[in-house]
């Protein structure tokens, strides 16, 4: 006879240092890999749920069994701009449930959205998790509800949650690996290493030479955080009044990165004549022991085409350093998208972006709308 584990879902309070510190501790200790860069902690939880959000209050939930959590997923709430009009969006994500309790465990009470214990609400502490979320934001007034899953949440998300995926938009991550991982991926590359490393730091110097000294002179590259002001500026600048962004004015830029509790980042500017012209963040990450890699997370720029000379001087920046991979993501999709060839990103894998289906939602998917989305616009990194 099968023993089930009979589990209740509550809602917990980020301001409230125990339950932070509990959910942060389960996250940590189930699904950060030995060796990789701290992920989840109290103050991170209170980061981007808490009250001091720039899009509001945000939602920690949470399954229980025996007073133990065994499985958490969260909803943080964001502005975005949509067709010029600001509203809030949420991510849904921060989603984990104890592999014991998946085929075992059994809900105390049965969703309000299905009296059939067969459902998917009411089988899956992921499911019922994540159903809840999506309900309680659409009645607290959020218009778009987004999450980037990976492969073994996707299915449950699309399939059984009813969330869409946009299928225009191709959110894809492009990655250049660095002379480091090829050589210890390839174990017939370390005689070459010496070679492999003087034609990589070669490429580095010559393409930054051509973009700072012929293509881009006159131009300045610097490493520092803009003023207030510059955020503001080239955001007005740049803004959409069509389509879908996060708003991302100083307010953004100083919670989403000055103020992260855990991730320490970078900022790359470029200036002519004294005026901001682009700006970059990247973020040094460790996914695991010995293994580094630097996102670009995010960029706001008064034009696409400095996209590569900002990337070269990053890569110049970081070329000593001990380093796997780089790596951003773009729409390959769209035109105006970067080309990641000029910079050797030559390794691509797409990257889901799915939406629960608000009419707002449905809206941006019916209509060949412009959609801007980031690294950066997901907490993930």
């Amino acid at each position: 006879m099968a023993i089930y584990k009979y589990w209740s879902t509550v809602n917990l309070d980020v301001e409230n240092d125990s339950d932070a510190t509990t959910v942060a501790y389960f996250l940590q200790n189930e699904f950060c890999p030995d060796g990789a860069d701290i992920m989840w902690s109290a103050q991170y939880l209170r980061w981007k749920l808490g009250v001091q959000s720039p899009g509001g209050a945000g939602i920690l939930s949470c399954a229980m069994h025996n007073d133990e959590i065994v499985g958490v997923a969260s909803l943080t709430k964001k502005r975005v701009l949509f067709n010029g009009i600001e509203l809030i969006a949420a991510e849904v994500g921060d989603t984990y449930t104890l592999a014991s309790m998946m085929r075992r465990g059994r809900p105390e009470r049965l969703s309000q959205l299905s009296q059939d214990p067969s459902h998917y609400v009411n089988k899956s502490i992921f499911g019922r998790l994540i159903s809840d979320l999506t309900t309680q934001a659409t009645e607290d007034g959020v218009s778009f509800i987004y999450g980037t899953p990976n492969k073994n949440s996707y299915p449950g998300y699309t399939k059984k949650l009813g969330y869409l995926a946009i299928e225009k938009y191709q959110n894809t991550r492009y990655l250049r690996p660095t002379s480091n991982l090829l050589v210890r991926t390839y174990k017939v590359c370390k005689p070459l290493e010496p070679i492999i490393k003087i034609f990589e730091s070669f490429f580095v110097i010559i393409q930054n030479y051509i973009y700072e000294r012929i293509l881009y002179r006159g131009f300045e590259f610097s490493k520092g955080v803009p003023s207030e002001d510059e955020f503001n500026k080239i955001w007005t600048a740049v803004k959409p009044i069509r389509g879908f962004t996060l708003v991302r004015d100083y307010k953004y830029w100083k919670h989403r990165y000055l103020e992260h509790p855990i991730a320490s980042y970078e900022f790359f500017t470029i200036y002519k004549d004294g005026i901001l012209m682009a700006l970059a963040v990247t973020r040094k990450f460790a996914s695991r022991k010995d293994n580094n890699s630097i996102a670009i997370v995010e960029w706001m720029m008064m034009d696409d085409k400095y996209f590569p000379y900002i990337l070269s001087c990053i890569l110049k920046f970081y070329q000593k350093e001990n380093v796997s991979y780089y790596y951003y993501w773009s729409d390959s999709n769209c035109e105006k998208a970067p080309s990641p060839m000029q910079n050797l990103f030559f390794i691509k894998n797409n990257v889901p972006l799915i939406f629960a289906g608000t009419s707002e939602a449905k809206l941006l998917l019916s209509k060949n709308t412009p959609l801007a989305f980031y690294l950066g616009s997901s907490d993930a990194i």
